[in-house]
């Protein structure tokens, strides 16, 4: 694959999403380094900060014109809605919600290019206070943590965007063959399927009682590693609607509790960890 190609298609398919940036230089930076690694659209999910700050603009070098070109936008759907890969970023992978889906940055970089000919990429940094809260997370295909110093782990947001981007531009420019075209279902109709789905395991009482959202997240992980295509994801909702129309035509109620399973089941399943709760919201993942 030539030079031209593969560095039209970084520009064309991989973006970069801030989700609440507070500190205009960061976004600046961040710029900067997109412009170097050869990405070009910027989201910037409710901004706390003016992305043309005399500040971001200073810090961004020859990237001001992706600061004149970045999108701000209200939700986290409407700067992925078209997108077939979503990759959040985070410092913090306690919980068995979040490390059920940490992926290395080199790995996110590889599985990105595998779909960028068929499918846009986005990157999703949170906010340097705070980092990306746990909804926000869930609602990304895989999570990307870069190791660090466990007694100082958090990276600058703007740093954190390098070593995400580097890595994006090395699985690029060192692919040895053609990148095969495989067109994802994008997040919007993947959500879709997703809600779908999860009201039906619920109506058959698959989903209940606090392991609900862990089991929920297993499967989106298991069919976000699958990377369905549109065709795939209409076999998936048809499915959800079916599993809806026989409980409403043929099964228990949905206020009804499910009755207990056999006993050589119920003890398999009592045998098995409960999954740890998560708080709402994770710990810092990047500074000033």
């Amino acid at each position: 694959m030539s030079d031209a190609t593969w560095l039209e298609l970084l520009r064309r398919q991989v973006r970069v999403v801030l989700v609440r940036p507070s500190i205009a230089g960061n976004i600046g930076a961040a710029a900067r380094i997109m412009r170097n690694f050869a990405v070009e659209q910027l989201y910037l999910v409710r901004p706390h900060a003016d992305p043309l700050d005399l500040e971001a603009r200073k810090l961004s070098t020859q990237g001001e014109g992706i600061l004149h070109c970045a999108q701000s936008v209200a939700d986290l759907s409407e700067a992925v809605s078209d997108c077939g890969l979503v990759l959040a970023t985070s410092a913090d992978i306690a919980g068995l919600f979040r490390r059920d889906m940490v992926i290395t940055p080199r790995e996110a970089a590889r599985r990105a290019w595998e779909l960028a000919p068929g499918s846009a990429v986005a990157w999703v940094f949170g906010p340097e206070q705070c980092g990306l809260l746990n909804q926000e997370i869930g609602r990304c295909h895989f999570l990307v943590h870069i190791r660090a110093n466990p007694n100082y782990p958090v990276l600058n947001l703007a740093q954190a965007v390098a070593i995400c981007l580097y890595e994006q531009f090395q699985a690029a420019c060192e692919s040895q063959l053609p990148v095969e075209c495989r067109a994802v279902a994008p997040w919007q109709l993947q959500e879709r399927m997703f809600q779908h789905l999860e009201q039906a395991l619920r109506d058959i009482h698959f989903l209940w009682d606090d392991r609900a959202r862990y089991l929920m997240r297993s499967l989106r992980n298991i069919i976000g590693r699958a990377a369905p295509n549109k065709e795939e994801v209409d076999m998936l909702m048809g499915l959800a609607r079916q599993i809806r129309w026989y409980v409403q035509h043929h099964g228990p109620s949905q206020s009804k509790r499910p009755e207990l399973a056999p006993d050589n089941v119920r003890n398999r399943a009592d045998s098995t960890p409960r999954p740890e709760l998560d708080p709402p919201q994770s710990k810092p993942n990047a500074q000033e």
